[in-house]
């Protein structure tokens, strides 16, 4: 970890991934809330 100019870029990644991860979490989070919601019975 030099530091220097390489911040910037290493924030543009992290910024790139953490959007990735949120879009994976959305969609994840989506699928298996829906049939749980579809099945109270299986939510507990």
């Amino acid at each position: 970890m030099t530091g220097g100019n390489d911040v910037g870029g290493t924030r543009g990644i992290i910024g790139i991934v953490l959007g990735l991860a949120a879009g994976l979490a959305f969609g994840a989070g989506g699928a298996i809330v829906k049939p749980l919601l579809e099945s109270p019975g299986s939510s507990r």
